[in-house]
């Protein structure tokens, strides 16, 4: 495998939450460690719940003994203020750093989206530069973090993110939103419904700040690698949907096992009136039961009911949410690979059935194939995937000049088609057809029926 060998390697591990992640990581991590591929492996966390320092159990936070020995980066360096607790690059790289430290230029600025992708590839650059002969895996289930840090231009502009839409109120009724924007760019706007007045002011903003076309910012054409692709390696874990929701109900069990109900209500007590919505305040695991431990009378026979009541909606919003991160990865992720050249997608992106990795020898042959170019010949082929994945056609509007309706999104136009009320429009039309070949005027139109 000498032969093979890639030289300071990029893999992301991704896929919903329940596959498998964190410790199918480690296990990559300490096979290209113990085999003496690369002297140095670090996991970089991309799972946004985990940046913060609170709730540990319910953002189900990789443990010291769950590491391995295996050092982890981006975990636990945020406030529930999205402030930094301390700059996890220089906690890392700098032994003399405490987790005390706050850095002077962050504390006027909260943590976001472009603050991560910039740490992560500062991070990425100074690790490679002081280990030379390293590896690097990033993991995490937050897929548009993800994908910030894989391709180089998916994040809209360096300003993107202070736009202030305030002024488009200036444009007009909110019912004029659309058309302005048609003039501006007809086809962005040709994706959006006139009462989407949000993303309508957004793009409108966005164009008055970049001078751009959105729809040039958004073309998924434009993707790029953001680091060389013989280095970069793409491993999306997958479950079986019962075997995932299984999984997910299990985790869910074992949370309230560790202490969750606990750390909810000590987090509660410590943060008591504070109303900033932030992410971790949507925790999955805390919105659950956050109004019924401020009101909630523990001893209460009913509280207890009220308390399983939420454990069960605890495991309905896990398995809801590891199914939008699914469609994520299937209907935006993957769709930005087709664009890259020279046959990404075959070589050096997978699609695996974590279940399917049970012992050492997996990761062995995965790491071979992956190095040898090879993703496609691995030996349990029937866990990749292989399917051609074909670009979608954008979002559009169309046109039902029966119902005199317009339809937006792609595909509705043949879900309208099916519907009831496009039926009953063509039966009626046919009914006015004949009428008026028989009797040479139109039908009156259909009485409305007394309430």
């Amino acid at each position: 495998m000498d032969q093979n060998i890639v030289s300071n390697p990029i893999f992301f591990i991704l896929g919903s939450t329940g596959t498998g992640k964190s410790s199918f990581a480690v296990e990559l991590a300490k096979f290209l460690k113990d085999t003496n591929l690369y002297e140095n492996v670090v996991i970089i966390n991309c799972d946004v719940m985990q940046f913060y320092q609170d709730l540990p159990i319910a953002t189900n936070k990789i443990s010291s003994d769950e590491m391995k020995n295996i050092p982890h980066a981006f975990l636990g360096f945020l406030d529930c203020h999205d402030f930094y607790l301390f700059d996890p690059v220089e906690a890392f790289f700098n032994s003399e750093s405490t987790h005390s430290l706050i850095p002077q230029s962050s504390t006027n600025s909260r943590f976001d989206i472009r603050c991560y992708v910039d740490k992560v590839t500062e991070f990425i650059n100074r690790y490679f530069a002081v280990y030379s002969n390293s590896a690097i895996i990033i993991c995490g289930g937050t897929c548009y973090y993800a994908q910030s840090i894989l391709f180089n231009n998916t994040l809209v502009s360096e300003d993107d993110d202070k736009v202030s839409t305030s002024h488009s109120n200036d444009d007009g009724a909110e019912g004029e939103l659309w058309d302005v924007l048609n003039r501006i760019d007809p086809q962005i706007a040709s994706r959006y419904h006139p009462n989407d007045k949000r993303r309508l002011r957004r793009l409108i903003a966005i164009h008055r700040k970049t001078k751009k076309l959105p729809s040039e910012i958004y073309s998924s054409k434009n993707v790029e690698l953001r680091f060389p692709k013989e280095r970069t390696f793409v491993l999306c874990l997958w479950l079986p949907r019962d075997q995932l929701y299984e999984s997910l109900n299990a985790r869910v069990d074992a949370m309230i096992s560790k202490g969750l109900l606990s750390e909810v209500m000590e987090f509660q007590k410590r943060n008591e009136g504070n109303n900033r919505q932030t992410s971790i305040m949507e925790t999955i695991g805390l919105k659950e039961f956050r109004d019924l431990f401020i009101h909630g009378d523990v001893l209460n026979e009913e509280f207890q009911g009220l308390v399983q009541s939420g454990i069960d909606q605890v495991k309905s919003n896990t398995r809801r949410y590891a199914r939008q991160q699914e469609r994520w990865l299937l209907n935006r992720f993957q769709t930005l690979l087709v664009y890259l050249k020279d046959d990404f997608i075959s070589h050096h992106f997978m699609k695996i059935d974590s279940s399917q990795i049970k012992h050492s020898e997996d990761i062995v042959a995965l790491v071979h194939a992956l190095f040898a170019g090879k993703a496609e010949k691995l030996f349990f082929s029937d866990c990749l995937h292989n399917i051609t994945i074909e670009p979608k056609r954008p979002v559009s509007q169309e046109v039902c000049n029966i119902c005199n309706t317009v339809v937006y999104g792609r595909g509705q136009m043949e879900l309208h088609i099916l519907s009831k009320h496009h039926r009953s429009a063509v039966k009626r039309r046919n009914i006015e057809i004949k009428f008026k070949e028989m009797f040479g005027k139109d039908l009156p139109p259909p009485k409305r029926r007394k309430i």
